[in-house]
């Protein structure tokens, strides 16, 4: 059995990058209390070299990285930020 993440990586693997970028953007449209760009910036770096970032996604948490890091209030799955 898989993680949660795992599973949903299947499908996103399947994914441009262009892809989701559209997607994530499109959702911040709509989402308040977004993070700064220099929040936003030092928490994808952290994500970068984090073992469960694998493609565009957490496998922690299933969540697309650029997604997470982008909203203030969400916080890294495993504690890194």
């Amino acid at each position: 059995m898989s993680c949660f993440g795992c599973e949903i990586n299947e499908q996103l693997l399947k994914l441009t990058d262009q892809k989701v970028l559209a997607e994530v953007e499109e959702q911040l449209l709509m989402e308040i209390n977004l993070a700064s760009d220099d929040l936003r910036g030092s928490r994808l770096a952290i994500c970068a070299g984090c073992p469960f970032r694998q493609s565009h996604t957490c496998t922690k948490c299933g969540c697309y990285v650029a997604f997470r890091t982008s909203l203030e209030i969400k916080s890294c799955s495993v504690g890194k930020w």
